[in-house]
């Protein structure tokens, strides 16, 4: 919703003086930020609430950023390009909302809050080393 919105007006804000993958890299930097700071607070409800949501137009951004890569992929074949883009992202977010379960029942909140941060440091450092 409204979150992505943001997230992308951001990246249309930005784009022609952003490598996209230098984008991408600081949104997941940033995420990986914002669910730590999760992880060390549990208890508040409107600071996780808000939390989410900033990682949300982060993650949006980051998203976003990205496409003109995925576009660059294989310039004869941009729609096949975006379309594995598409199911890599699905297949993910399947994973993910099956992992993020089984991590929650392990560990409650703050584990799944740790990995997801963790995660989002390593899509940071990979989107780096590809700009």
């Amino acid at each position: 919703g409204l979150a992505e919105l943001v997230g992308t007006l951001a990246v249309v804000a930005v784009a022609k003086r952003l490598n996209p993958l230098i984008g991408g890299a600081v949104a997941m930097a940033a995420c990986a930020l914002l669910f730590g700071l999760m992880a060390l607070d549990t208890t508040n409800a409107v600071l996780g609430v808000g939390l989410l949501l900033v990682a949300d137009v982060a993650l949006e951004f980051g998203f976003v950023s990205v496409l003109p890569a995925v576009a660059d992929l294989n310039g004869a074949s941009r729609g096949k390009s975006f379309g594995n883009a598409f199911a890599v992202v699905t297949g993910s977010r399947a994973i993910a909302s099956v992992s993020a379960g089984a991590l929650y029942v392990v560990g409650g909140f703050s584990l799944t809050a740790v990995v997801a941060a963790l995660l989002c440091l390593l899509g940071a450092a990979m989107l780096w080393a590809g700009r």
